[in-house]
């Protein structure tokens, strides 16, 4: 199953704002740790690795207020970790792939 935001907050998916979710991946986003590559992106307050949330969400069931609270991050975190992966899903699920964990989403 393909999580999106609708999904994710019972939005359409086509609802999306593209400057909304640049603006949340410039505020959670550490755009020192994307320097070698989106794959290495962490989260801005609490170092969490982009790759590390996708990879241990499990889509079928899963919120973003879930993997807030399991990570002890704010749900805006976590859209913006979710954007930024959607931006750039092939650098990361390779990533995720290297650490031999299947991609989650």
């Amino acid at each position: 199953m393909e999580w999106g935001y609708g999904e994710a907050t019972g939005n359409s998916a086509h609802s999306v704002d593209i400057s909304v979710m640049q603006t949340l991946i410039a505020r959670h986003i550490d755009p020192e740790t994307t320097a070698f590559g989106p794959e290495y992106a962490r989260l801005r307050d609490s170092g969490l690795a982009v790759w590390r949330l996708v990879a241990s969400m499990d889509p079928s069931g899963d919120s973003i207020a879930d993997l807030a609270e399991d990570y002890e991050v704010p749900e805006e975190s976590v859209l913006a970790a979710l954007y930024f992966y959607w931006q750039h899903r092939d650098a990361i699920d390779a990533r995720i792939s290297r650490v031999h964990l299947p991609p989650a989403i």
